[in-house]
Formats: structure tokens, sequence, C-alpha cells
């Protein structure tokens, strides 16, 4: 399990310190870093190594026992990471401690991979059977993705819109973030192992025999949109998208509906073509009835050769409310924040209260007189145990809601 590294393009390497494993025996089995500085590495014998320095020094975080043998990590961002191999061990601390997750059915999984603290997927080791699966809740379910057989590893574009699977000579691509699988296998040789891109547009296999196959990709947009939001001003909807770099952009339909199935273009905004610099867009919807309603917009970024892509979806809230209402928060469960929406008709003071299963009160979210619309607050876990708990929200005015919330970590 020893560790080199290269500082000049791989002309010269040399041995790097490793401390704390209690078995050195087991050989590394992937690397994952979460930004230059800051990795993790896995061992074949149950050892999961940190480094917090760019790979000069390397220290054991877990000793699981030489018959765990870990395939792959995955972290989301510098504190929640994944496992796989055996079954699988979590972590909510940025590997400082890491819990076997024992009400998973998962077993011999070959490669992890999470979107968000929320959404992931687990390539099980099965060349027949459902070999996919995909959780929505952290990790507490796991449904399988039935027309994927065979997944074993995931590769991934530098835009994770799109990444593939490489199993029991089967192969898959994704263009929609894994919601949807489109089975290569027929269209290529057999025998691919790996696969790199060093950009979006572009990425190579590598296969038995000596093979290597290069892949270009002529669906990806690739306008790197930064930022979407909106603004309300009286019946104006403002909305402010920016852009980091842009290659032929055509430009962008704006288009609003009032229940996210219709959709209806209401302008286009042209892009700047091919850019480097960053591009802020902006466009006001005038909205002359002065109703209380809730509208959706999204844009359509068009290249010039005709391919496009969808930005995420804005729920907009116009008007002044015609009744009281508490949501349910979002995500949920959650960690480590999540987000309270609610609505008030009238003036009145508003009270938004946490307690626990006992019914004992926890904290004071929020306790202020307000005017009637729409509002957001955040509620964050860290100081929070798992578990759930239960928010309230009370007024003056009569109006009273109760919502239940869980936190996992």
């Amino acid at each position: 399990a020893r560790i080199v590294k290269t500082t000049d393009a791989g002309n010269s390497w040399y041995v790097v310190n490793r401390t704390g494993l209690t078995d050195t025996i087991g050989l590394i089995n992937r690397f994952f870093f979460i930004n230059p500085t800051t990795g993790w590495a896995v061992t074949t014998r149950g050892g999961i190594l940190k480094t917090t320095d760019a790979g000069e020094n390397w220290f054991a975080q877990l000793n699981a026992g030489a018959n765990v043998i870990f395939q792959s990590i995955h972290f989301v961002d510098s504190l929640y990471g994944w496992t796989a191999g055996g079954r699988p061990y979590k972590t909510t601390d940025g590997g400082d401690s890491w819990v076997q997750q024992t009400n998973t059915t998962i077993w011999n999984s070959d490669d992890v991979y999470f979107q968000d603290i929320n959404t992931g997927w687990f390539g099980k080791y099965s060349s027949i059977n459902n070999s996919l699966f995909k959780t929505t809740d952290s990790g507490i379910n796991w449904d399988p993705i039935l027309e994927v057989t065979g997944a074993r590893k995931f590769y991934f574009f530098p835009d994770p819109i799109h990444w593939f699977i490489i199993g029991f000579s089967r192969y898959y691509i994704t263009n929609n973030f894994g919601n949807s699988w489109l089975e290569f296998t027929e269209e290529v040789p057999t025998g691919l192992v790996s696969f790199s891109a060093p950009n979006d547009k572009l990425g190579y296999f590598v296969g038995n025999l000596g093979l290597i196959l290069r892949y270009d990709d002529t669906t990806y947009v690739p306008v790197e949109l930064t930022s979407f939001a909106a603004n309300v001003n009286g019946n104006n909807i403002i909305l402010n998208w920016s852009t980091a770099s842009e290659l032929n952009n055509k430009g962008f339909e704006i288009e609003r509906s009032t229940n996210k199935t219709e959709w209806e273009i209401i302008d286009f905004i042209e892009g700047n073509g091919t850019t480097t610099e960053i591009s802020n867009y902006t466009f006001t919807d005038n909205l002359y009835e002065n109703n209380s309603q809730k509208l959706f917009y999204r844009l359509k970024q068009i290249d010039f050769d005709g391919t496009f892509e969808y930005s995420n979806i804005l729920e907009v809230e116009v008007g002044t409310p015609s009744e009281f209402f508490l949501s349910q928060n979002y995500p949920n469960p959650f960690n480590p924040e999540t987000k309270i929406d609610y609505r008030i008709s009238e003036e009145t003071f508003v009270n938004i209260s946490l307690y626990d299963v006992t019914g004992r009160k926890i904290k004071e979210l929020f306790n202020e007189k307000k005017q009637p619309g729409y509002y957001t607050i955040k509620l964050k876990g860290g100081e929070l145990s798992s578990g759930i708990y239960f928010y309230r929200l009370t007024t003056t005015s009569g109006y009273t809601a109760v919502k239940k919330l869980t936190i996992i970590k």
C-alpha cells in the first residue's frame, strides 16, 4: 500500500509518508480528491487514508479489518462521503468517523457516486441481476435501475450531467445526471476497461489487447450556467442569470408555465457566441394582472447548430397570498441545512419553533412581525442530533400549523 507521487508530469516519482494503517499488505484500490489538497484512498484490506496536504502525508482514518475490501470512495463535499465494497461505510464529518450502513441490502458493490447528499448510486457486482441502485433520501432506501444490468465502474466527464458505466461487457451512458440510461454495447468493440475525459466533449476509452477508443460527444452544449434567479418587484418578475463561459451560444429562450407541464416561450435573449468571460443576463416579465399566483420559469440554451439544454426550474409567487400556509421543509431528510417556506395573508406576528418527539421546545427559529407575503427561513442542523423533530408556525391572528422533519448524519 505504498503511495507514490509526481510533481513534474511523471518524469520523476517519490514515495510519500503514510501512517496509522494496521494492515500494510493491502493494495490501494481508489483515490478521490475533493480539491487539490484534500483527498482519500481506500485499500483492499479495510484501510481508509486521508491527506490534507496534496498527498505528501497520508494518515489512516479507519482500519476496518483485512476481510473488508474497499473498492471505491466518493465525497460530495469535504464532509459527506461513502465507500463501496462489501457493506458500505458513510461519513458526515470528513472521515473522522465512519459508520457501516447495516440498514442497506447492498453488498459487494464495485463503485459509488453521490450527486448531492441525498442522491447517489451504487454499482453492484453482478452480471445478470439488478446491479445499479439509486437513492434519493441519503441512503435510507435504494431502488434498482431496471434498464442497467452488469454495472461495475463509473466514469465521468468534468460536467457530471453525462457519465458512463463500464460493466460486464455492457456499457451505458447518461446525458441527464443519471435519470435515464442508454446502452451502447453493440456500437463499440468489446473489452473496454476504463475511460478518461479531458473536457466535456471529448474522452478516451482503453481496453483489452491495446484497444484505444475516442469518444466525441456531439450532444453536449458547452455553456456553463453558473446562476439563475428570480426577484419579484410588484407585478414584475425580474430574471437574472450568468455564464462563466460560452461556446457557440446562440442564446436563451425564456419559458414560463403555471403547472411545469405546459410551457410558453415569452422571449429570446441573444447569447455571446464564444467567450471565456463572465456574461450576465437579465429579463423582466411584466405581469399586467394584479393576481396572486404561482409561476415557473426556465431557460432553454440553444447552440448555433440547434442543440439545446434546459436550466433548472424557478418557482415564483406573485401578489398577496390569499391564505396562510406552512410548507414541508426541503430537502427532507436533510444534513446539514434545510429550508422552510411559509406565507401569510395579513400583517401578524409570526413564531416558528422546533420541538423534539417528546414535545419539548428545542429552539425558536423565528419570532417577528411580518407583512403579508411569501417567506423562507433556513434551519442548520449542525448542533442537532439525528432523528425526528417537529416545527410549528403560530401567528397572533390565530393560524397554527405543524410539520415533521428528519435529520440524518
